[in-house]
């Protein structure tokens, strides 16, 4: 599976194209990050592979495949993704994020497009034994498409397991977005958006993230083998 070199409007065409389909579809966001962990983490590279769609959510994402699979593709955060699909009026779930910050998210969402329909949200701190709970809960709702923000690499893993069993058309990993939505978390100013150093701006305001950061130049170093070495991204 390869990241789409669509255009933004034709990937937002495309998911609905998927929601119009019976089984359940899911899209990956995919940044520098979760490209790094997926090279280490069979399991993860598995769920990647077994994808929908996959956009580029990261400068470094796209970076690696224009080195590793010769293809040049778009940028789309999924932050802007998920505002992208909520104004098309689907219903949607949200889940994850700390306690209360889906519902923060939920709030501020109606009090900017107070037509989209959010019909509902849970945190995504649950433990194995209510994660059927949970699920249970979004089926009753019938959303058109859930948003999902978890940590990496569970993310994805989560998804790749639990898609069949949730009762929606799309599902959308959307990572720490409900935490910016919310207004927990300030966005980067454009500037440091379209450099690609959105990761110093969050190192700035949450040094506690630099376990993460550090390793940003071995997800470079380790793309470069891998293009001397002729290996795929994914």
């Amino acid at each position: 599976m390869q990241i789409t070199n669509l255009p933004k409007k034709a990937v937002l065409n495309k998911c609905n194209q998927l929601i119009s389909r019976d089984e359940c579809k899911n899209i990956i966001t995919l940044n520098s990050l979760m490209i790094k962990n997926a090279w280490h983490n069979f399991e993860l590279a598995q769920a990647l592979n077994k994808a929908s769609l996959i956009t580029s959510d990261s400068v470094g994402a796209c970076l690696a495949s224009l080195l590793l699979d010769k293809k040049l593709v778009y940028r789309y955060p999924g932050i802007e993704m998920m505002e992208d699909l909520i104004k098309q009026g689907w219903k949607v779930f949200l889940l994850g994020g700390r306690r209360g910050v889906a519902e923060e998210a939920s709030r501020k969402i109606r009090g900017k497009y107070p037509y989209v329909k959010i019909c509902g949200a849970h945190h995504g701190y649950f433990k194995n034994n209510e994660e059927e709970k949970v699920i249970s809960k979004i089926n009753t709702l019938k959303p058109d498409i859930v948003f999902i923000g978890l940590n990496i690499p569970y993310q994805e893993i989560w998804i790749d397991k639990n898609r069949c069993r949730i009762n929606a058309e799309l599902l959308v990993g959307v990572g720490g977005s409900f935490d910016v939505i919310s207004g927990r978390l300030k966005r980067a100013p454009y500037i440091f958006r379209i450099t690609g150093t959105e990761w110093f701006w969050r190192l700035a305001i949450q040094p506690e993230r630099i376990r993460k950061v550090i390793k940003l130049p071995l997800f470079l170093m380790e793309t470069v083998w891998r293009f001397l070495k002729n290996k795929p991204l994914l």
